[in-house]
């Protein structure tokens, strides 16, 4: 595009032939498709399935579609608080003592 300006082609807008053709056909016929998904989305009578797809591809009319988002994490190493070892003696309280079993037989 020469200076910023377009030189040829359509213009922004225009819909190509096999768009314009299928339109014509649709209006010849009476046939609207955004009527007929609502009508299959709000009748009860169809299938779930098949209700939640018009729904679906109606919303594409009415809502934007979001995009994907790139999330960058930074790794950062924490010191773990947990140490691996010999468990620590309990202090003698006087309280009731947690033996083993094998211990009692002896």
């Amino acid at each position: 595009m020469p200076h910023g300006r377009k030189t040829g082609g359509r213009t922004a807008g225009t819909p190509n032939k096999r768009s314009a053709l299928a339109a014509q056909r649709l209006r010849r016929l009476g046939v609207d498709p955004l009527t007929i998904l609502a009508t299959l989305a709000k009748d009860e009578a169809v299938d779930v399935g098949v209700r939640c797809r018009a729904a679906s591809e109606l919303a594409g009319y009415v809502y934007p579609k979001l995009k994907a988002i790139a999330v960058e994490v930074e790794t950062v190493a924490v010191p773990s608080p947990l140490v691996i070892g010999p468990p620590l003696p309990l202090p003698d309280d006087g309280g009731p003592q947690l033996t083993r079993d094998a211990d009692r037989s002896a």
